[in-house]
């Protein structure tokens, strides 16, 4: 993990929040939002990774870091394959035909952008009656 002196996000003008996680609450991380914690004694910690549904484009448009051998991977297959069934095949061979949520640009100059599945294997087709139970 590493950590980031306020001092140096402030020198860069990068905007950030420090809190205090109490008992009971939930903290919520957007995409593309870097975090880090710190314990202050004895703790018990759990997270978990979830994403609404607007949330898959976000994911399909990540890049997966490859600083360390043990970052969380979440593979987009199972969303789009879900989600996107129209757009599970192209998926697969490494197309995306979907703009970013936030880059109306990239979608007015190529829309059609060529990504990796992460997986870089096929999931088992369902029909649509298998995928809303």
């Amino acid at each position: 993990m590493t950590l980031i002196a306020p001092s140096i996000l402030t020198k860069q003008s990068i905007p950030y929040s420090k809190m205090i996680q109490n008992e009971n609450e939930f903290i919520i991380t957007f995409p593309y939002a870097y975090h880090s914690g710190f314990n202050y004694g004895f703790n018990c910690a759990e997270s978990t990774n979830f994403a609404l549904q607007r949330w898959i484009e976000y994911g399909k448009h990540s890049v997966q870091c490859a600083c360390r051998h043990d970052m969380v991977k979440i593979g987009m297959d199972r969303f789009v394959l879900k989600y996107q069934p129209e757009l599970y095949n192209d998926w697969c061979r490494g197309i995306n035909l979907t703009p970013h949520p936030e880059d109306e640009q990239m979608s007015l100059n190529n829309p059609t952008i060529i990504r990796c599945s992460p997986t870089k294997k096929r999931l088992p087709m369902k029909s649509k009656r298998q995928m809303d139970h």
